[in-house]
């Protein structure tokens, strides 16, 4: 299968029109999450959308490979996303769809987007508007939210170490409960040991950096709307961004979701290169992806 992004231009992300939303909605929205929303937007001005995730041609293969199996479906294809730093996820969505079934299939989703912080809500809200996509949105967390309909595929990417520690295998479970008969779960988390603090410091001074730089550039920001948001950022808590990894490596990750009810169709390790690691700072070199439908019981 070609995992060739089509449909660029039209479900292209703008990294700098995620910076002014967010900007602008920054005095009533982040507070519940320490600002990661804010932060993460802002260091990501300067970086392509397809370097800024990772594992993204592993992750967009397996959200292709899903999409291909309810091609014959003419139903609306129920998607949800747990959570979500941007618009990055439902990008590569609409770009998955588009390339595997043309506008028909982007037509046929039926996408919603939950969350527990407002930031993510609405860019993703403003994306799928000038894409001309509907898109369901729901502020919740995610062990409050109670689906209507069972969704045909569940994406996932990095929130897993964003649940209680104690209360993962809980969230998962709750999650897998989600699903259809045949429907698809795909699972994006990091693996290896924990980022050290300068991790966090960095990637503060980065997106204080891009703010300073959106400023200059005279794209509406005022001095004031700067120094404020740059004190935020720095009083901003550490471990929001810094949850413990999850898992030491693949064996663990997959009993994870195996005892969460998840029958795996495919796992494995991602690496990144050096390279991409520094220049992005990454806090993680390894990420695992699952695939796999509800365990039937």
């Amino acid at each position: 299968m070609d995992i060739t992004p089509e449909g660029g231009a039209r479900f292209a992300e703008n990294p700098l029109e995620n910076a002014r939303l967010c900007i602008e909605i920054a005095n009533d929205s982040c507070c519940d999450c320490g600002d990661f929303h804010l932060r993460s937007v802002l260091r990501r001005i300067a970086v392509a959308p397809d370097s800024k995730i990772g594992d993204m041609h592993e992750f967009r293969a397996m959200i292709m490979l899903a999409l291909a199996r309810q091609q014959r479906s003419t139903r609306p294809i129920r998607v949800a996303i747990v959570g979500s730093t941007d618009t990055g996820i439902l990008a590569t969505l609409l770009q998955s769809a588009h390339a595997v079934g043309g506008d028909p299939m982007v037509a046929q989703l039926a996408v919603t987007l939950i969350d527990q912080c407002a930031t993510p809500l609405a860019l993703c809200k403003a994306y799928a508007h000038n894409c001309d996509v509907e898109l369901e949105v729901v502020q919740a967390d995610i062990q409050r939210f109670s689906c209507a309909a069972k969704f045909d595929l569940v994406l996932m990417h990095g929130v897993l170490p964003f649940f209680p520690s104690a209360q993962q295998h809980d969230y998962m479970t709750h999650i897998i409960s989600w699903l259809s008969a045949d429907a698809t779960l795909i699972s994006s988390t990091h693996l290896g040991r924990d980022p050290d603090r300068t991790t966090h410091a960095r990637r503060t001074e980065l997106a204080i950096a891009n703010l300073q730089e959106f400023a200059d550039a005279g794209l509406g920001i005022d001095a004031k709307t700067v120094a404020s948001l740059t004190k935020r950022l720095k009083d901003s808590p550490h471990g929001r961004e810094n949850e413990r990894s999850v898992f030491a490596g693949l064996d663990d990750a997959t009993e994870f979701y195996q005892s969460a009810g998840l029958a795996l169709q495919s796992a494995w390790v991602v690496h990144h290169h050096a390279a991409d690691t520094a220049k992005f700072n990454r806090k993680y070199k390894q990420r695992c992806i699952v695939m796999g439908t509800r365990a039937q019981t």
